[in-house]
């Protein structure tokens, strides 16, 4: 490969292994459902190694991120298939909404455009054309759980779906996604061949031989010893981030006597938690109470008034606090436990963005259980 994998202590670390398990599957031929927590490094292995590694396998590659316009993933589906065939199309959906703040409108939702029976024709000519472009091609559309909330009548996902039955022999697809209870949920609920037999994987984790690589890696650009542990540690502090690792480390390159605690610290407030910081300034008091109760671990429902102390501005009933919830899992931003009892945050780095942007430090939030959560 040209990729440099292991260019200490900042290249790509490949995962080859679960590559072939990959295309194991394909090769049977099954779809692909692949879930992966966020900066955990899918679209990087998707891009830098998947891509490589179909071109190999001799498959057309396609890829797109339905994020790539989070108001319009519908819209961003027909237009990445439609390019990929080579069809040009004058645009004829307007975008619609404005993310106020992140992932939320300022009504606290995203407004999504309907799903108009031309784009699923749209949708459907361009999957003909690229089955008749080539023998075999790989379709990787990356968070694809978007597509739940913007498809409620599922058109678009019916098409698409009707597609790769028919075309099933040319084109195989791998859904990825980064919220593990939206895409299940997604895939539970359609029972035909798209979801409901595609193959579940989930990305694994790098382990000990990242860690180890890293290490060396920082020993022969900077002479310094770093512990194994003391990096795994900061390795889980970091979300199990390669890229906010490699960050951590690059700046402890640059500056060579940086402990690193300090560096992990400063990558955390300067590139960990931006993604949220706009969103949680965009959200009702009652949600950011109780993102602050799951992130210290407390019982959801138990003691309401204590929502108070999280910085609700009222009391409120089981039914506010199960509509906030909703709000807060649409918005990415909690996710339910796998065993289905109790909610975890979506991301850790959002549990030190609540750290930073409250003034109610007083809280708690640092003094949560082992784990990111509450039952």
């Amino acid at each position: 490969m040209n990729i440099p994998f292991k260019t200490p202590p900042f290249g790509y670390f490949p995962r080859p292994a679960f590559t072939e398990v990959v295309r194991a599957h394909l090769s049977l031929p099954e779809n692909i459902a692949l879930f992966a927590p966020r900066r955990r490094g899918k679209t990087t292995w998707v891009l830098l190694e998947l891509q490589e590694a179909a071109a190999a396998w001799r498959m057309g590659f396609i890829y797109i991120n339905l994020w790539k316009r989070r108001t319009d993933p519908i819209g961003v589906l027909v237009e990445g298939l439609e390019d990929a065939a080579g069809i040009k199309v004058a645009p004829d959906r307007e975008l619609y909404g404005e993310i106020a703040a992140g992932i939320f409108t300022a009504g606290g939702k995203i407004k999504y455009p309907p799903v108009t029976s031309a784009e699923t024709t749209r949708l459907s000519n361009a999957m003909t054309v690229i089955a008749k472009a080539r023998p075999k091609t790989l379709l990787v559309i990356d968070e694809f759980q978007a597509i739940s909330e913007a498809d409620p009548g599922q058109g678009a996902t019916s098409a698409l779906r009707t597609s790769l039955e028919h075309h099933g022999d040319q084109i195989l697809a791998m859904l990825t996604g980064s919220e593990r209870t939206a895409l299940t949920a997604l895939f539970k609920r359609q029972q035909a061949a798209l979801l409901g037999q595609a193959r579940m994987l989930e990305l694994p984790d790098l382990g000990k031989e990242f860690i180890a690589n890293r290490v060396e890696g920082f020993r022969l650009s900077t002479h310094r010893v770093l512990d194994n542990d003391a990096l795994a540690a900061a390795y889980e502090r970091l979300g199990q981030s390669p890229m906010l690792l490699n960050d951590a480390l690059g700046m402890m390159t640059v500056h060579r006597d940086l402990p690193l605690e300090e560096a992990v610290q400063t990558t955390i407030d300067t590139k960990g938690t931006e993604d949220f910081r706009v969103a949680l300034a965009g959200i009702a008091a009652l949600d950011r109470a109780l993102l602050r109760r799951i992130a210290a671990g407390e019982a959801v429902y138990s003691d309401l008034d204590g929502l108070l102390a999280r910085g609700a501005e009222k009391t409120p009933t089981r039914a506010l606090v199960q509509k906030a919830l909703g709000r807060l899992q649409k918005g990415a931003l909690i996710e339910q436990k796998e065993s289905g009892q109790g909610w975890v945050l979506a991301d850790p780095m959002l549990k030190e963005a609540l750290r930073r942007g409250s003034p109610h430090h007083h809280t708690g939030i640092d003094g949560d259980r082992d784990g990111v959560g509450c039952e």
